[in-house]
């Protein structure tokens, strides 16, 4: 289903696009799918804290971030990986600004229960390996972005030094 529903957005940009003549309306068609999977995710997390805070001790109700990490997988995908010969588009990078601030509003410090998923997703190879690859290093500071929130994250753990399964 999942598969499917990312296959239909693909679709509807791939169709905006033939519609019209600028980028523009593929990046907001973009930006405004990629916006509703983010409040989506965020209300479902944000459920399920509430419910666990409710339940038993014994009962938990987790946050399955499977079904969001495939379709916004899928959908970065589309952008194809850089094979690293030829320059990447400089027009791929108001697509990658989209993805960019989708992922820095989904970023562990704010949705913990989507940190796995979400370093698989900005480490994906056609995310960030376009992103290093623009031209004139325009993606640098998107990626310095990132990377800062990740750091963040990480922050109180590594003040410790010790470190349990899950964040090494």
């Amino acid at each position: 289903v999942v598969d499917a529903l990312s296959k239909l957005f693909l679709l509807l940009i791939r169709l905006a696009d033939k519609e019209a003549t600028d980028l523009a309306v593929r990046v907001n068609l973009l930006n405004r799918i990629l916006n509703a999977i983010a409040k989506a995710l965020v209300d479902h997390h944000e459920a399920k804290k509430r419910v666990t805070a409710a339940a038993p001790s014994h009962v938990q109700a987790l946050f399955d971030q499977r079904p969001y990490y495939r379709l916004l997988s899928n959908l970065v995908q589309d952008m194809g990986i850089p094979d690293g010969k030829t320059e990447v588009n400089p027009q791929l990078l108001p697509i990658l600004n989209t993805y960019t601030s989708v992922f820095l509003v989904l970023q562990p410090v704010y949705v913990h229960g989507f940190a796995f998923a979400w370093l698989q997703l900005v480490t994906h190879r056609s995310f960030m390996a376009n992103l290093m690859m623009i031209p004139g290093q325009k993606g640098w500071p998107l990626m310095h972005k990132i990377l800062l929130s990740q750091l963040i994250f990480l922050q109180p753990f590594l003040k410790n030094a010790q470190l349990n399964d899950s964040i090494r």
